[in-house]
């Protein structure tokens, strides 16, 4: 089920792309740019997990972002926004990256 579910961010729109963090570092997920660009290290918290791509946008000239439409840029949903995944499965224990779900 690696189809995307709808249209990626183009790389030119600098949007952020919300994907796995696998460096072992830092909190579960990492923001990256449609770009290809990726933050040096992941955030430590939740609460900051926004502010190296919001760095990086400002470095370019760009505005603020509305991160609330920040997508997933990886998994079976990849392009749905959180608000999206959570329409379609809100209420399931399915792991909006990986697809699976999870036993609690």
């Amino acid at each position: 089920m690696n189809q995307i579910v709808k249209a990626m961010p183009q790389a030119a729109a600098h949007a952020p792309l919300s994907i796995l963090n696998r460096t072992g570092l830092g909190i579960r997920t990492m923001i990256v740019c449609s770009c290809e660009w990726m933050p040096a290290r992941a955030s430590e918290r939740g609460s900051t997990r926004v502010n190296a791509h919001m760095a990086h946008r400002r470095k370019l000239g760009l505005p603020r972002w509305d991160y609330s439409r920040e997508v997933f840029g990886e998994g079976p949903w990849m392009g749905l926004t959180w608000d999206e995944w959570y329409a379609k499965h809100g209420g399931q224990s399915i792991d909006p990256y990986t697809g699976e779900v999870r036993e609690f």
